[in-house]
């Protein structure tokens, strides 16, 4: 058998929490069982053979994901939507993880309009992308960890970009607005990033599409004139005629020249469309300051447009119709019958965005500390400390400490307003949890008391 001191038989069994000056304290709950456990002298009877579960298996995670009955707009396409909910005891989010699937579910996705995570830690190694989403985080420690081979560890929420061109159908449509990025409620207890301050929690408003291209006017179409046909008229034969003709002694008209056609005015340019503006940076809303870790910019602009060129006018630009008579003295002449002057067509330049860049996001102080706890976390505790007071672990000590403090948790919680707001279905199943605790927790209190164990 092994005696220790009861400092060190502590730190081996005993879950401990780290403050924000950076020193460490016992879980609540736990001295009270080390006292019961200590005989004369500061020494405890046994110490077992233990380890913990694994606190980041996905034995201790649990998923619940619900499909919207009717499709809705969301990142630029109609489709149905998904809202996520993930608890745990140790929530870990990395890319490609042996330990979980999290990240490979939902990074990039962009189809879920809330995601919530409640964990007692939660465990951030890879860029997690969550296009649009509302986040929310109830936590009683959250950790960011960048690893070799993964991008900065943070959050993500930067909407959908419409990053494919309108292209160039001519028809100059309009460009869609950049969309706002998703807030977040971050409701901790702790935080650590590490040493050096980088953006944890990206909140960049969606960039504008740039516009659909307009065209340059088409130019009018030309009618040749008429050359000199040597008639013997007094008069010269008028500049721009394009149609000549004469009357016989019936009326009827008989073309001596060209036909009767007129050249056409150049087209209009079709300018560019407007280009998308930017959509609004990401609010976060939290009780511990986090300021300096969020990026939350508005988004950019679509590119403005080119200037599009009206087409040229017909040539000639003063067209004639001629009639060729004989008058009453028997002389012959050219009379002018109508005449038509052609235009260019009007240029185009491109419209701006209505709005440059868009509006930032901010941050805000809501809530306490106190906030991070939600009974939705239960299970995965319940399931980690069941499995520590099993043979495989032999230790109901911790599991028996753990019971008590988060039985705690749940009847403060009980008392405030959030209880409420649960649903019927949701507090039927936090109370069998509940019952589940409890019945831990009289299982391992006489081996919390008088616990022997064998090297």
């Amino acid at each position: 058998m092994q005696i220790l001191s009861r400092p060190d038989f502590l730190s081996d069994l005993c879950p401990r929490r780290r403050l924000d000056s950076g020193t460490e304290h016992l879980a609540p709950g736990i001295v009270l069982i080390a006292a019961l456990a200590l005989l004369g002298g500061g020494e405890v009877l046994g110490t077992p053979k233990s380890t913990l579960p694994d606190p980041e298996s996905g034995r201790y995670i649990f998923i619940q994901s619900e499909l919207s009955e009717d499709e809705e707009a969301f990142n630029h396409e109609e489709q149905r939507t998904r809202t996520v909910g993930i608890s745990g005891k140790t929530v870990v989010i990395e890319a490609d993880s042996a330990k979980n699937d999290i990240w490979n579910q939902f990074h990039n996705a962009r189809d879920i309009t809330e995601l919530t995570i409640h964990a007692e830690t939660l465990i951030v190694r890879s860029r997690f992308h969550l296009m649009g989403t509302l986040l929310r985080i109830h936590a009683r420690e959250l950790r960011m960890e960048d690893t070799a081979g993964n991008q900065i560890a943070s959050f993500v929420t930067t909407p959908r970009n419409l990053d494919t061109p309108l292209g160039d159908t001519g028809d100059g449509e309009d460009g869609a607005g950049g969309l706002e990025a998703g807030h977040c409620f971050i409701f901790i207890e702790t935080f650590e990033a590490g040493e050096t301050t980088k953006v944890r929690f990206d909140l960049l408003g969606g960039d504008g599409q740039e516009a659909g291209e307009g065209r340059d006017g088409e130019d009018g179409k030309d009618v040749e004139e008429c050359d000199d046909l040597g008639l013997p008229a007094t008069n010269e034969q008028p500049a721009g005629t394009v149609y000549i003709f004469e009357r016989d002694m019936l009326g009827q008209i008989l073309p001596l020249c060209g036909e009767p056609a007129w050249p056409t005015n150049g087209e209009d340019a079709v300018a560019d469309g407007r280009p998308g503006s930017g959509g609004h940076g990401g609010d976060l809303r939290g009780a511990i300051d986090l300021e300096e870790f969020i990026r939350f910019d508005g988004g950019l602009a679509g590119q403005t447009g080119e200037s599009r060129a009206g087409g040229k006018a017909g040539r000639p630009q003063i067209a004639r119709h001629v009639r060729f008579r004989e008058t009453l003295g028997g002389e012959f002449r050219f009379d002018i019958d109508e005449t038509r002057q052609t235009q260019d067509g009007a240029d185009a330049e491109p419209p701006e965005a209505d709005r440059a860049v868009g509006v930032d996001g901010e941050f805000g102080g809501i809530g306490s500390t106190d906030d991070w706890f939600h009974p939705f976390i239960l299970r995965g505790i319940y399931l980690h400390a069941l499995d520590a007071s099993g043979p495989e672990h032999n230790n109901p000590w911790f599991a028996h400490a753990t019971m008590m403090e988060y039985l705690d948790l749940l009847a403060a919680f009980k008392q405030t307003s959030k209880w409420h707001d649960l649903t019927d279905e949701d507090r039927q199943e936090i109370g069998e949890v509940e019952q589940d605790m409890l019945e831990l927790l009289a299982r391992t209190e006489n081996a919390a008391r008088t616990w022997t164990a064998y090297d």
